[in-house]
């Protein structure tokens, strides 16, 4: 098996899901109030590390990937993404992600 038979998979399920209406999400976030001293996003090695991360827990979870960089600008002003993981989130998804009783673990 390829080695990066995981990501196929998981580009497959993840354009079949991405828009379902019952789809589950993990999200990588990062906006200006996170940022500063104590930052939780780091320097942008960081945050592409923790992407990649995400996109991992994502596949084995078995959940929609999206990404909110939004700090210092958002991330999709300068990277495009591909089709089969579109990780923008719509205005709909960051409003229901923000609701504090969404926000529960992975089960």
């Amino acid at each position: 098996m390829p080695a990066n038979s995981w990501l196929s998979e998981y580009a497959a399920f993840h354009k079949a899901h991405r828009h379902d209406a019952h789809a589950r999400f993990v999200m990588f976030s990062c906006h200006e109030k996170m940022r500063g001293a104590g930052s939780v996003c780091g320097g942008h090695g960081n945050r592409f590390r923790q992407i990649v991360w995400t996109l991992r827990v994502a596949a084995g979870a078995r959940r929609v990937l999206l990404v909110d960089w939004a700090s210092p600008e958002r991330l999709e002003d300068f990277l495009e993404p591909a089709a089969d993981i579109d990780w923008r989130p719509t205005k709909a998804e960051l409003a229901l992600l923000a609701a504090p009783d969404t926000r529960t673990s992975i089960a």
